[in-house]
């Protein structure tokens, strides 16, 4: 089963459900047993919002262990110390945050309780400096995979066990001491008991920071390289063997073309940070991941995310949408209502992501772009997209309202290509770094002969192209340059341009 929706879909959807979260547990016959299962574990376990709520609840003992292992590791790590708070000093408050880990088909793997820092009460330049921590780009994710994929190689995932409790806090912070362990009966006294950070702890503002900063260094101290392109991947070789990681947090991939090696440098790693080992690749990301390592192919699926965002918006007894939508509805500012504004839009639309295949024979890059022209009846500025692929996996693709007003098909086409040679460059330079490099220029595919003779500097620089000097000469210079070509498809024929144009269900 694959789910999948758009923006105009989910906003007409959206528009039409008022208020969100009332009655947030009633479920729709339409979907299978394993969701009906899996919702009504939703149901039967409740996740509390704070300590006194999971102390009250049913799984009282369950929430009391998970915080009995959060404090050990705590005391274990010596993320404080004990002290008495200084006088004119103001310790930050903490709270504990639960929650409930479930398997790929929805059943509980256990309760989990985590100590978080009120962070947002933390002063910039007195409490904290640097707070920025890159996480790996979905693009990268998607690309590591497909090559995965062509070429077999091994995945592994690992959890770093506390990760953010890793990093050394140079900072004088004090915390209260957490509820359920804490023993102060005053706490309006300027002399209780408080904890002064050695580590870090979630929810600090510089916590991420630290945690990326210390992986990194250790990773680099065992002959890891960091990739430019992203700074969330490192590979290390030894001739013809190499492994990979891909950092998103906490969460780790190894990725190699030779188990042994793969193991050692897993074990390597184990031996700084503590770490889980949950073996293959299943479940990462909330993606769930499917090999057929036969026929070189990696499915990935968000069918039991996307139910548990239909429960959370409660949407999972509303009409279906029609998807792709009709290329016929127009969608401007004056449709939206009341209801919309209300919801919470960009919570909803950042929850949807995507189901693909991925795999192929080669790990060659061919993209396609395309745009149309004057589209948005508003701003009568046009939509260009792109779509990439490593063999016959999409790893890349977007589609968004160009920036300014286009005054020809030609140059909408060509705004289009130049955007889409952007994302070129970005993926050329992370095959590069991965070993994968591309040797020959990389085919971009374009329905428009005037936007590809303007590429190649075939057409005359008169009047209808002498505004666009900045994007004509950066395109022809990566033509130039043999970086990419500029080829011709037709419309019809490119049935990889549904990736990104808007297309009807019966044409599909």
């Amino acid at each position: 089963m694959v789910l999948a929706t758009s923006l105009s879909n989910l906003k007409a959807e959206l528009s039409t459900y008022s208020p969100l979260y009332k009655n947030p547990h009633s479920f729709p016959e339409l979907f299978d047993e394993d969701f009906s299962y899996f919702s009504a574990g939703i149901e039967d376990n409740i996740i509390p919002t704070n300590w006194k709520q999971a102390m009250a609840t049913k799984d009282s003992q369950s929430w009391r262990l998970a915080a009995d292992l959060e404090m050990n590791a705590l005391h274990k790590n010596q993320t404080w110390i004990e002290c008495q708070l200084p006088s004119g000093r103001k310790p930050i408050q903490v709270k504990w945050v639960f929650r409930i880990k479930r398997n790929s088909d929805g059943t509980i793997d256990k309760y989990k309780a985590r100590l978080v820092a009120k962070g947002f009460v933390q002063i910039p330049g007195i409490d904290y400096n640097e707070t920025y921590a890159p996480v790996l780009r979905f693009t990268s994710f998607r690309t590591l995979l497909t090559l995965a994929a062509i070429l077999d190689l091994e995945i592994d995932h690992t959890d770093a066990n506390n990760a953010f409790l890793n990093g050394v806090i140079t900072e004088d912070l004090y915390i209260e001491l957490p509820e359920g362990y804490n023993n102060n009966i005053n706490n309006k006294d300027s002399g209780r008991t408080v904890g002064k950070l050695q580590k870090a702890l979630y929810g600090l503002k510089q916590s991420p920071h630290k945690w990326n900063e210390i992986l990194v260094q250790e990773c680099t101290n065992l002959g890891f390289i960091q990739c430019i392109s992203d700074p969330c991947i490192m590979i290390k070789r030894d001739q013809h063997l190499f492994v990979m990681i891909a950092i998103y947090v906490d969460d780790i991939l190894f990725i190699g073309n030779n188990r042994p090696y793969l193991d050692e440098a897993k074990k390597d790693l184990f031996k700084v940070f503590s770490m889980k080992d949950l073996g293959p690749i299943h479940t990462c990301l909330n993606i769930r991941v499917i090999r057929d390592r036969q026929n070189k192919r990696i499915s990935v699926s968000q069918e039991h995310y996307l139910k548990e965002v239909l429960t959370r918006f409660n949407m999972t007894d509303c009409k279906s949408a029609c998807t792709p939508f009709d290329p016929g509805i127009v969608l401007t500012p004056a449709l939206e209502t009341e209801n919309t504004t209300d919801a919470p839009y960009r919570e909803a639309v950042g929850s949807l992501i995507y189901s693909l295949v991925l795999g192929g024979d080669s790990p060659t890059l061919t993209g396609y772009c395309d745009a149309d022209w004057a589209g948005d009846v508003d701003s009568r500025k046009s939509t260009s997209g792109y779509a990439f692929f490593i063999g016959n996996g999409c790893i890349s693709w977007r589609s968004t309202k160009q920036t300014s007003v286009a005054v020809s098909t030609m140059e909408a086409e060509y705004i289009a290509a130049a955007t889409a040679t952007r994302e070129l460059l970005f993926l050329r330079t992370l095959l590069k770094e991965l070993g994968f490099e591309q040797l020959n220029p990389t085919i971009l595919y374009s329905d428009s002969q005037s936007a590809i003779a303007n590429t190649k500097n075939l057409a005359p620089n008169h009047a209808a192209t002498k505004h666009m000097d900045v994007k004509l000469k950066f395109l022809r210079d990566q033509v130039t340059n043999k970086t990419v070509s500029v080829e011709y498809v037709k419309n019809k024929r490119s049935s990889r341009r549904h990736t990104y144009q808007r297309i009807t269900t019966v044409r599909l």
